[in-house]
């Protein structure tokens, strides 16, 4: 018999981890927005209509049913750090809390952190006072997911909060680290497809992955100090990806 916790597996879209926790061997509980129809046939899977609010009225009632149930988040819950916090005193978490979500969220304490391991970081600056509107730099709201909230400065409206990033030419790549809170493991890297008009995504917008990919020694000693350094400072624990650029001077 398995006696290990129940999970529920929550986000805007879950079917990737959710499809991941299957071939683990697990059988998990997931709610979206989406409730993908393969996935329905794989495993018990809500469609949530009132994203994120809903997400945790849903954890509660699971909770009540099951004594054995722990929960882990997806992309753009990280959004909602206060609401990821609530959700934790319903049922323990497989993941980063609200404080290390604040922290490792901030372009201010990112930048500081990976200045301090000699790590490369565009500049960023909070007002866009100064800053030219010809898109060479980056309008960053971080409320957003998959390239959303991301947009080349020019003079349009931004709201409060809004971060502005130097613009930096590369090819768009990704890695996926698993951390323990105290050292972090490179599980591999890929290449992203960013604003492809043939799958429908708007510009920055995520469009898919390719790989893994190779990349050469230097640049794979940054990623796994990269990896190290983030859980580290910032205690991160489970898996987490890292969006990057690769280019002549290595990874930014």
């Amino acid at each position: 018999m398995d006696d290990r916790p129940e999970i529920a597996v929550v986000g805007a879209s879950v079917r990737a981890a959710a499809f991941s926790l299957l071939r683990s061997g697990r059988r998990p509980l997931a709610a979206d927005c989406f409730g993908d129809a393969d996935l329905t046939r794989c495993c018990a899977a809500t469609q949530i209509a009132e994203y994120p609010r809903q997400l945790e009225s849903w954890l509660e009632q699971q909770a009540r049913a099951r004594s054995n149930l722990s929960w882990c988040y997806t992309g753009a819950l990280e959004n909602y750090p206060r609401l990821v916090d609530r959700m934790t005193r319903v049922a323990p978490l497989a993941g980063n809390r609200g404080q290390q979500l604040r922290a490792v969220r901030s372009p201010r304490k990112l930048a500081a952190v990976l200045a301090a391991a000699d790590l490369k970081f565009p500049e960023t600056r909070v007002s866009a006072d100064g800053l030219p509107r010809d898109g060479s730099w980056l309008a960053k709201t971080y409320r957003g997911a998959s390239g959303s909230g991301v947009a080349a400065l020019r003079s349009q409206p931004l709201p409060r909060g809004t971060a502005y990033q130097r613009r930096i030419s590369g090819t768009p790549c990704a890695a996926v680290f698993v951390g323990d809170g105290q050292a972090a493991l490179c599980l591999g890297v890929t290449r992203q497809l960013i604003g492809e008009s043939w799958t429908g995504g708007g510009p920055f917008q995520y469009s898919g992955s390719v790989g893994p990919i190779p990349i050469d020694t230097s640049a794979a000693a940054e990623i796994d100090l990269l990896g190290n350094v983030l859980v580290e400072a910032f205690e991160l624990k489970g898996l987490f990806g890292v969006d990057f650029l690769l280019n002549d001077d290595g990874a930014w």
